[in-house]
């Protein structure tokens, strides 16, 4: 999955005066407001990465994949 879309969002936001538009087609960011949150949910990223769990699967796509 790319994080192209995310990378460029940031970007725009971290450098407004280098991008006057964006074209984004099917990307989708998360925002994390609080800190520890963020914190709590990479440290769960990191305890299972390349595990074969399906809990783990579901957390991990759930940060980058939109609910419908």
């Amino acid at each position: 999955m790319s994080q192209g879309g995310s990378v460029a969002i940031r970007y725009a936001l971290e450098h407004p005066e280098r991008v006057s538009h964006l074209v984004l087609y099917g990307t989708f960011a998360r925002a994390f407001g609080d800190p520890a949150e963020a914190r709590t949910q990479f440290d769960l990223i990191r305890q299972g990465w390349g595990s074969d769990r399906p809990a783990h699967r579901q957390f991990f796509t759930s940060l980058f994949m939109p609910e419908n």
